[in-house]
């Protein structure tokens, strides 16, 4: 028998993220081994109830931060992207409201567990946004690839890196994207700019990154090593220099084929507010 792994499934009508258990021939603890498996047959049915929720108290409720004035180790505010399952189990939602990433030692087995970990604050009532290495303006994407953590910073324009996926508060991010060092926000078009990333993907070693509001996507097809670095390969524009959205590939704004037009996450909505309820569902 193929052993159980968590499997990460996004349910954006809900604005949730559903994390479930199910056969896969990968092994526990890298989404990425998972995503990329050819047995990464997640098995589920039609109107499959979820077991857990994580951020509310029932899967009745769906106030930000379950009302309360301040955000704790058991509340979510609003979290865009998905969920990272790490090497040693622990899970990581970005909480992207509240600036930050929720991580958990392993799958929780009640509703409204407390986080174990936070990532981006110093604790969990705080809610700081700033750039340095160990803060987000707004978090999303968390995915984990051989033991690296990788986060999208959506608000401060950049790609966060940790060589070592992080179990306690507060670490610092090793290797940053999209700008030239931590401490700067800067929205830029250029080869090593980004301008709001949203979502990010790992696969054969490979990082791509969709660089929304510069309207297109960016490959690196090796891990970078170094803050600042370039990326190989664009989509959805002609160089690395041009950044206009619905590119006729010429450079200049059009409808012919292949435009990016404010590249989004293929799993969730766009309209302004759509995280104002989020819940993470597990299923066992």
């Amino acid at each position: 028998m193929k052993p159980l792994v968590p499997v990460v499934v996004a349910a954006a009508a809900m604005v949730a993220l559903a994390v479930f258990v199910s056969p896969v021939a990968s092994r526990a603890g890298d989404d990425s081994a998972v995503g990329s498996s050819p047995d990464a047959t997640i098995m589920l049915s039609n109107f499959q109830p979820a077991s857990i929720v994580i951020g509310q108290p029932n899967f009745t409720s769906g106030f930000p931060n379950q009302a309360m004035d301040t955000p704790a180790a058991d509340t979510d505010a609003g979290g865009l992207g998905g969920v990272g399952v790490g090497p040693t189990g622990a899970i990581y939602i970005s909480d992207y409201e509240n600036r930050r990433v929720l991580g958990f030692d392993a799958i929780p087995s009640s509703n409204d567990a407390s986080a174990d970990f936070v990532l981006g604050q110093a604790d969990f009532s705080s809610t700081v946004q700033d750039d340095g290495a160990n803060q987000f303006g707004g978090p999303q994407s968390p995915v984990v690839f051989k033991n690296m953590l990788f986060v999208a910073d959506f608000y401060n324009s950049r790609v966060m890196i940790w060589k070592k996926a992080p179990t306690t508060n507060q670490v610092p991010a090793n290797i940053v994207l999209g700008q030239k060092k931590f401490g700067t926000r800067t929205q830029a078009c250029g080869a090593t700019g980004m301008s709001a990333p949203e979502t990010l993907s790992v696969g054969g070693g490979k990082l791509v990154v969709t660089d929304s509001d510069n309207s297109r996507v960016l490959i690196y097809k090796k891990i970078p090593k170094k803050s600042g670095a370039k990326p190989d390969v664009v989509l959805g524009q002609k160089n690395l220099t041009t950044c206009v959205e619905l590119n006729n590939g010429n450079g200049v704004p059009g409808h012919r084929a292949p435009p990016i037009s404010a590249t989004r996450p293929a799993f969730g909505p766009t309209a302004p507010g759509w995280w104002s309820r989020m819940r993470t569902k597990v299923e066992f």
